[in-house]
């Protein structure tokens, strides 16, 4: 091989090499990861693996007469949670708001269904004293 044409395959090398140390890690967190050192996540890409729940509902304070006994509306925080500690989920998905709401009978969220396993996907932010995700992808786990 010619001098120079030698240089160029190790440059090649090298650069090929720098792109593979400085990708980020695909690695899956839990939330309880992510909490202990989470300014060092704000700001990224993270994937958070756990369960989905609906967390801060609040109703309104109606009293509901016994014909309708679920007249208050509720709503709150969508999260997912390794049993220790969650993680908000915030934005919209699919151009809907992404959160829980519904009745003091019954909370739904969108766009996972609480209790269900799943991988998240989302850039980290912090929001006043808290840390929330901004949902771009998820998928269920089975």
């Amino acid at each position: 091989m010619k001098p120079h044409l030698e240089i160029i395959v190790m440059l090649a090398l090298i650069a090929a090499l720098m792109l593979v140390l400085t990708a980020p890690q695909k690695t899956v967190l839990t939330p309880s990861e992510i909490a202990k050192n989470a300014d060092a996540y704000v700001g990224t890409l993270v994937t958070v693996r756990g369960t989905a729940d609906a967390s801060g509902i609040v109703c309104t304070l109606a009293v509901c007469p016994p014909a309708d006994p679920c007249c208050n509306s509720c709503g709150g925080a969508l999260v997912i949670t390794d049993g220790v500690m969650q993680l908000a989920l915030e934005g919209t998905y699919q151009g809907k708001h992404v959160g829980c709401g519904g009745t003091n009978c019954d909370i739904t969220c969108y766009p996972l269904a609480k209790g269900g396993q799943y991988t998240v996907n989302g850039t980290l932010n912090h929001r006043y004293d808290a840390y929330a995700i901004a949902l771009e992808h998820y998928r269920e786990e089975k």
